[in-house]
């Protein structure tokens, strides 16, 4: 492998338990029933963590941790250390890529999820969000329902009524970005939201999958 690869391995329920770049291997402790069953990364072979209610809470290396601070979005903005000390802010693009000088802890940052370094990727367990460009790198697995137009689109993430009075409401939002399934399988809800845990996703770059994949 060159030494410039980064190789990232899933396991059967589609979490990254490890990072290789170059020499350095980083293995991935999950919460899986972290989130609402969503899961939550505890330790990535640098770090560990602690995620509350708000989202990720503090940040540990060796003796000291650092406490995340975040927006209505659930995004860090502020950093402190144990003595309440700002170390750092962070401020985002609309779609979510930091602005210079923003800071992040353990790469924590945009809507509370943690970034790639290596790709800049936001990693949401099933799938993985450019913030860059607004997109998804992969699309959901359900392909939708004739009667529920939006669910056609493959990478949304998010549904919205189209009948007064609730016009344009936001009625689900799904929180792995990964799918949505519409009336025709639950009739006693508009929309709801699928487990995430259905198949591992695809590398951030490259072929991917249980058994890992390759980025530059």
């Amino acid at each position: 492998m060159d030494s410039s690869d980064t190789t990232y391995t899933y396991d059967s329920d589609g979490y990254c338990v490890k990072k290789v770049v170059g020499p350095a291997t980083n293995t991935h402790a999950w919460d899986r029933l972290g989130a609402g069953g969503l899961g939550t990364v505890v330790g990535d072979g640098q770090a560990e963590y602690v995620h509350g209610p708000a989202g990720l809470q503090q940040r540990t290396v060796g003796a000291g941790s650092q406490y995340a601070h975040g927006d209505g979005l659930g995004s860090v903005r502020l950093v402190t250390d144990g003595a309440g000390i700002a170390t750092g802010s962070a401020t985002y693009e609309p779609w979510g890529a930091p602005r210079a000088g923003s800071a992040s802890l353990g790469g924590f940052g945009f809507t509370g999820e943690q970034a790639d370094a290596e790709t800049g990727f936001v990693y949401l367990r099933a799938r993985h969000y450019d913030p860059a460009t607004g997109r998804f790198m992969q699309a959901g697995s359900w392909l939708g329902a004739v009667g529920s137009p939006q669910s056609l689109n493959r990478f949304a993430d998010s549904a919205r009524s189209a009948a007064p009075p609730q016009r344009s409401r936001l009625i689900v939002l799904d929180p792995s970005l990964f799918v949505w399934e519409g009336r025709a399988a639950n009739a006693a809800r508009p929309f709801c939201v699928v487990p995430p845990r259905l198949s591992p996703p695809r590398s951030p770059r490259g072929s991917g999958g249980t058994g890992g994949g390759t980025g530059r």
